[in-house]
C-alpha cells in the first residue's frame, strides 16, 4: 500500500490544506460513533461479500496487524474506517460517491488508486459501493479493538532536541583584563582564555590588520599606498578611530555587496542556465544577482530581505530603488526559479513534484538552516517537521505562478492604471453625451434612408444580409419593433458546473491578470471603449461583459531583455495576460469565448519549457475571425484529469495580429482583443446572448491597436510569478 500513501500526498494541494485544518480541529477529541443496528440481511452481506474482500486485499497495509500502517488508515473496524487516515474519513455511510474508499477502488482519480498493484473486479467494486450505500453495516460484537497510534507531537519534538530550544539571554562574564576589549562579545572569549590560563594573541600590526579587513569585507587586496597611509595614521593618531574609519569605508564600497552576495547566491543555487539539454538560459537571472548586491550594500534589514524573497510581490508598500524608482521587493522572489527545468518530462506531474521539492529544500536550508526534504515521504525522524508541514509548504508553491515582471516601471504603471480607472468613471457620461450630440443629425438621416419604402438596390442587398446575420451592425434596423433579438448561436450545451470563469458574472477572486492592460475589472455592457487619440476619443461601446484590453497600454516596447526558450518565449506575455481560476480537465477540452486573435497557455503541472517533442499542445493560437465573438477549442485530451491551475497555468492573452505579408499591423489596423469566458465541454458551448439593446444601436468603428510591450525581468508571485522568467 506504499503507493496509496504516495498518491494521497500527490493529491491537488488545496485538498491537503483543507484536510490539514480539519485534522487539527479534531486532533484533541476522541472519535466515537453511537451504536447502530443493522438488519440481518445487511450483516450477512457484509460477512459474505465485504469482510473477506477487506481481509484479502486491504488488511496487509490497513489493519492492526499490518507490519507498517500505511497512510494512517485502518479498515479492520467500522470505527477506524469512519475515522479515516491521514487524508480524511474513508467512509461516508449511505453516500458511496462521497466515500474516499470507493473513489480509490474505482481508479477514477489517477492520484488515488487502490489496491495499487491490481484493480478490484467490477463485481467487487459494486459490492463495496452497495455496502457503503447500506450504511456500512458491521457486526458490533466483532469490532476489532483500536490500537493506540502515536501521533506527531510537535511540542514533544521541540522539547527533545536542543536545536529547537529558544536562545536565552546570558549575562556578560566578568574578566580580569577589562582593558583588553570594550566589546561584550569579546569577553566571552577572554573569559574562557583566562579559565584555561591562556593569554590573547597580541594586536596585529597595522599593515596586517589593513590587509585582513580588506580581504574580509571586499575580498580584494588593498593598494600599497593605502597600506602606507593607514600605518602612518595609526602611528600618529588613535588606532581604534583609524580602524573604525577604515571599516566604514569598506562597508560603503560596492565591492562589499559583490563579495558577500557570492555566499548568498551559493545558498540559493544561483545559475543562469536551466542545467538541462541544450542549456536553455534562465531569462534575466542576472537581475536577481544584482538585486542581492544592492540589498547588501543598502543594508536592508534581514527580516525585510526574507519577506522580499518569500512574498516580495505581495508587499503592500514595496521597497523602491532610490535611483530608478523600480520595484526592488519583487525581485527577491526570483530565487525560487533558479533551479533545473526540463523541456520534455514524460511524467509531467512527477517532474512538478521534483521541482517543488528542490525549491523547498533550497528555501529551508537557506532560511532555516535545516532541511525539510525528508518529510516528503515521512515525518522527519528527529526535527519537528511533519509530512503535513512539507505539503502545506508545497501548497504555497503550487499556488504560485511565474512571469517576467516589468519591475522598473511597475509602480508608475500602477499609478497610471488608477488614473485611467478614475477617468473612466468621471469622463464616460460626458463623452457619451458629446458623441450623441455630434452624431444625432447624421444618424437621423441614416435612419430615414434605411426605413425608406424604396431603398436603392445596394441598400436592399445590405439590409437583406443584415437581417440574416444577428451579428451584423445593421441587424437592429431590420428587426420589427418589439421583436426580441436572439443569441448568435444556440449550438452545443453547457452547464454552470462547466464554467471556469465568466467575466460577466465574476467571482470575488476571479479577476487576475499580469499587469494592467485589461484594466482594473472587466468591461460592462454600455461602457465606452476609449480611443487612442484626441480626434477619436470614442472607439466603441461595450455590448458584452468581457476582459477588454485598454488602448492606453498599446505602445509599450520591450527592449534588451532575455526570453524563455521555445515557442512560449516568442510570445509577448508580460503585462497582457489573463489568468483563470484552477480547473481540472474533466472533459478533455477547454473552450474560450473570445473575439479577435488570442493565444492560450494551459500551464499543466506548472510546466514551463515547451521546446522538445512533448507538451506542445499546451500552447494554442487562434487567429482573428472577422472580429466576432466565437467559441474556440483547446484540445487537451492527453492531460485529462490533470490540474490546470490559473495561478500559473491557464492563461489567456492577446497578441498583435499580422497581415498576410507577415508584417505587424499598425496601431490603427489591429482589431481589439477581448475574452468573455472559459469553460470545460466536449462540444462547442452556446454563444451567450448579448445584453438587451435598443432597436437602433449605433457604434463607432473600433480603434485597432497593437498589444502592449513591457520591459521585463524575473520575479514570482502568489499568484506568484516565476522569477527571471515569463
Amino acid at each position: 500500500m506504499r503507493k496509496l500513501h504516495q498518491r494521497l500526498r500527490l493529491q491537488p494541494l488545496r485538498v491537503h490544506l483543507f484536510a490539514l485544518g480539519a485534522t487539527i480541529c479534531l486532533a484533541g477529541s476522541v472519535v466515537g460513533h453511537a451504536a447502530e443496528t443493522f438488519s440481518t440481511e445487511d450483516l450477512e452481506f457484509f460477512e459474505k461479500r465485504i469482510r473477506p474482500l477487506l481481509a484479502e486485499r486491504c488488511y496487509e497495509c490497513h489493519s492492526n496487524g499490518a507490519s507498517k500502517l500505511k497512510g494512517g488508515l485502518r479498515l479492520d473496524s467500522r470505527a477506524a474506517a469512519l475515522k479515516g487516515g491521514d487524508t480524511r474519513a474513508a467512509l461516508v455511510p449511505g453516500q458511496p460517491e462521497k466515500s474516499l474508499l470507493i473513489e480509490a477502488v474505482r481508479y477514477g482519480n489517477q492520484d488515488l488508486q487502490m489496491p495499487p498493484k491490481s484493480r478490484l473486479s467490477a463485481m467487487q467494486i459494486t459490492d463495496l459501493a452497495e455496502w457503503v450505500k447500506r450504511g456500512a453495516p458491521w457486526p458490533a460484537a466483532t469490532t476489532t479493538a483500536h490500537a493506540a497510534t502515536k501521533g506527531f507531537d510537535v511540542q514533544q519534538r521541540k522539547a527533545q532536541h536542543w536545536s529547537w530550544t529558544p536562545p536565552q539571554a546570558t549575562l556578560v562574564p566578568t574578566v580580569k583584563n577589562m582593558a583588553w576589549s570594550s566589546q561584550p562579545v569579546d569577553r566571552f572569549i577572554l573569559a574562557k582564555l583566562e579559565e584555561k590560563q591562556l593569554a590573547p594573541a597580541p594586536a596585529a600590526a597595522p599593515n596586517a590588520l589593513f590587509r585582513r579587513l580588506h580581504f574580509d569585507l571586499t575580498g580584494l587586496p588593498p593598494k600599497p599606498e593605502d597600506v602606507a597611509d593607514f600605518e602612518r595614521l595609526s602611528s600618529i593618531g588613535d588606532r581604534q578611530s583609524a580602524i573604525g574609519n577604515l571599516v566604514d569605508s569598506l562597508l560603503a564600497s560596492p565591492a562589499f555587496g559583490e563579495r558577500w552576495a557570492r555566499h548568498w547566491l551559493d545558498l540559493v543555487r544561483y545559475a543562469e542556465t536551466r542545467g538541462h539539454e541544450f542549456e536553455p538560459i534562465i531569462p534575466n537571472a542576472w537581475q536577481y544577482r544584482d538585486y542581492v548586491i544592492r540589498a547588501l550594500n543598502a543594508d536592508v534589514p534581514y527580516n525585510q530581505f526574507v519577506v522580499e524573497h518569500l512574498a516580495g510581490d505581495l508587499v503592500a508598500k514595496p521597497r523602491l530603488n532610490p535611483d530608478t524608482g523600480g520595484n526592488e521587493s519583487i525581485l527577491g522572489t526570483g530565487f525560487w526559479f533558479l533551479g533545473e527545468e526540463v523541456h520534455s518530462p514524460v511524467d509531467i506531474r512527477q517532474d512538478e513534484c521534483d521541482r517543488m521539492d528542490n525549491r523547498l529544500d533550497v528555501m529551508s536550508k537557506t532560511f532555516l538552516g535545516m532541511t525539510v526534504a525528508c518529510a516528503r515521504c515521512h515525518d522527519h525522524k528527529f526535527d519537528a517537521i511533519s509530512q503535513r508541514d512539507y505539503y502545506a509548504l508545497t501548497g504555497f508553491l503550487i499556488s504560485s505562478t511565474y512571469r517576467q515582471a516589468p519591475f522598473a516601471a511597475m509602480e508608475t504603471h500602477r499609478e497610471i492604471a488608477t488614473q485611467l480607472a478614475q477617468l473612466r468613471t468621471t469622463e464616460q457620461s460626458k463623452l457619451l453625451q458629446a458623441t450623441a450630440k455630434a452624431l444625432r443629425p447624421g444618424l437621423e438621416r441614416l435612419a430615414e434612408n434605411l426605413s425608406s419604402p424604396t431603398p436603392s438596390a445596394a441598400w436592399a442587398a445590405v439590409l437583406k444580409q443584415a437581417k440574416a446575420e444577428p451579428t451584423h451592425p445593421l441587424h437592429a434596423f431590420t428587426t420589427p419593433r418589439g421583436e426580441k433579438l436572439k443569441p448568435a448561436s444556440e449550438a452545443g450545451s453547457i452547464t454552470p458546473a462547466s464554467v471556469v470563469v465568466d467575466y460577466g458574472k465574476l467571482g470575488p477572486k476571479d479577476w487576475v491578470q499580469d499587469g494592467w492592460a485589461f484594466g482594473s475589472r472587466p468591461a460592462m455592457p454600455g461602457e465606452i471603449i476609449f480611443g487612442e487619440s484626441e480626434p477619436q476619443p470614442l472607439a466603441g461601446i461595450v455590448t458584452r461583459a468581457a476582459a477588454l484590453r485598454e488602448s492606453a497600454w498599446n505602445h509599450l516596447v520591450t527592449k534588451g531583455t532575455e526570453r524563455d526558450g521555445g515557442p512560449l518565449g516568442t510570445w509577448e506575455r508580460s503585462g497582457q495576460t489573463l489568468r483563470t481560476p484552477d480547473v481540472t480537465l474533466t472533459a478533455g477540452s477547454l473552450w474560450y469565448l473570445v473575439r479577435g486573435p488570442v493565444r492560450a497557455y494551459a500551464n499543466v503541472a506548472s510546466h514551463l519549457i515547451i521546446q522538445g517533442p512533448l507538451h506542445g499542445a499546451l500552447l494554442k493560437e487562434f487567429k482573428d475571425d472577422r472580429n466576432q465573438w466565437r467559441w474556440v477549442e483547446h484540445p487537451l485530451a492527453a492531460y485529462k484529469g490533470q490540474r490546470v491551475p490559473g495561478r500559473r497555468r491557464r492563461r489567456i492573452a492577446a497578441h498583435a495580429p499580422r497581415r498576410s505579408d507577415g508584417n505587424a499591423v499598425g496601431p490603427h489596423r489591429a482589431r481589439r482583443r477581448a475574452a468573455r469566458g472559459l469553460a470545460r465541454a466536449k462540444s462547442r458551448p452556446p454563444l451567450p446572448a448579448e445584453q438587451p439593446r435598443a432597436r437602433a444601436t449605433y457604434r463607432c468603428r473600433k480603434a485597432r491597436t497593437r498589444p502592449p510591450r513591457r520591459a521585463r525581468c524575473p520575479h514570482s508571485a502568489r499568484h506568484r510569478h516565476r522569477a527571471g522568467h515569463a
